[in-house]
This record gives structure tokens, sequence and C-alpha cells, in this order.
């Protein structure tokens, strides 16, 4: 093998210099480009910002399915988590009047529904098959209710407090009509028997002059009494 020449030598010199000088760019304009990351981060955290800002973020698995989303439609933020199968497990809503929180089972089946409005707030439980079993609620005047219905969403029992501070108990049959037990504010109680059109037909009443009983017709008109 001949033995490099001069001309060749300094050729080789030229191109690694030139080589260099182009690596030190590349590597000067990275370190710029890192060096301004990190101050705008630092200048971002010194301000309370401490991360990204995007209008949507999207939560996805080792196998790109995506498991949550977090972002704002008009001008309410979302939050949903999926399961694996594509099935909401757990989603959160905050409009301007009404917060919603949704906690589902397994394939959607059966789940919690929690929103509060205002001076209210509602939370319902829902069977395997969507329908709404159980309501537990807080009136705007403060009175708390219990409902709880069967699967074709009839209204079977009741709970609540009335505003005047009476409690009433409901028991209801899904098309004849229902019962109502009051004990009224002062203590008192009373007992009723509504038909299907809501008329009281029955009312037993217990006063401070003793019990008193009522009973109306189907059109509400009392057919007699006592005393």
């Amino acid at each position: 093998m001949n033995e490099p020449t001069m001309d060749t030598l300094a050729r080789r010199l030229d191109k690694v210099e030139r080589e260099n000088r182009w690596l030190k760019r590349v590597g000067v304009a990275a370190l710029a480009v890192i060096a301004g990351v990190v101050l705008m981060g630092q200048s971002l955290a010194s301000k309370g910002f401490t991360a990204f800002v995007a209008e949507e973020f999207v939560l996805r698995d080792a196998s790109g399915r995506i498991r949550g989303v977090l972002s704002v439609v008009g001008d309410e933020p979302h939050l949903v988590l999926y399961d694996k199968d594509k099935k909401l497990r757990f989603g959160i809503r905050a409009a301007a009047d009404k917060v919603s929180l949704v906690l589902n089972g397994k394939g959607e089946k059966s789940g919690v529904i929690l929103t509060v409005a205002g001076d209210t707030a509602k939370l319902l439980i829902d069977d395997k098959d969507g329908n709404t079993r159980t309501e537990i609620g807080l009136r705007s005047d403060g009175t708390p209710i219990l409902r709880l219905y069967d699967k074709g969403r009839k209204l079977r029992a009741g709970l609540g407090v009335d505003g005047d501070g009476s409690v009433n108990l409901l028991l209801a049959d899904t098309k004849k009509g229902h019962a109502e037990l009051i004990v009224q504010q002062g203590g008192l109680p009373g007992l009723r028997f509504v038909d299907k059109d809501l008329n009281v037909r029955i009312g037993l009443v217990l006063t401070d002059l003793g019990p008193a009983l009522r009973m109306a017709d189907k059109d509400g008109k009392v057919i007699w009494s006592a005393p």
C-alpha cells in the first residue's frame, strides 16, 4: 500500500476539521435548545405553572386503547376513564350550574350518579339494566328524601322530611295507590291511604283532642268522618 502524500493528508485534515466544525455547531444548537427548554420550565414553574397546557389529553394503554380523556367541551371540563373493553367506568363534568359524577360497574352494569346543582344534591343508584332503584336527595330547602323504585321505575317506598318538620313514610303499590305514615312536627302521628289518582281515601290522625278518622270517595269528597 502506498504511503499517503502530503496533499492527501492535507485534504483529510481539512475534511476532519470541517466535520468537527459542523458537529460543534450542531452541539451548540442542541445545547441552546435544551437550555431554552430548561429555562422556560423554570420560568413557568416560578410563575406557578407546572404542567403542559392543551384543550385535550388522551390516555392510552400499552395496546394503544384509549383509557382516559381529559377535555374541555364548550366551557365545561370533562374527565372520563374507560376499562379495557371501552366501557365507561368513571366520569366527571363541571358545568356552570351543576357538577356530575358517574361511577359504573364492569361493562357499565349498575352504577352511581351524583349531581350537585345550586343548593340541591342527588344520588342515584342504578341496577344492571340502567333503571334507577334508589334515590337519595337534598332539596333546596335543606330537607332530605329517600326513594326506592322497582325494576319498572315505579316508586315503591319513600322517606322524607317536609319543610314544616314533619316526617313521612310512603309505601306504594304500582297500580292501586299507596299508604303514608306521617309524624307531624309536634310529634302527633297520622296515617292516610291514597289511591292511584293521588286522592286521599282514608285518613287517620291523632290530634290534641284525640284520634280523628275521615273517609272520602274517588273524587275526594268526604263521605264519613269521626268525630
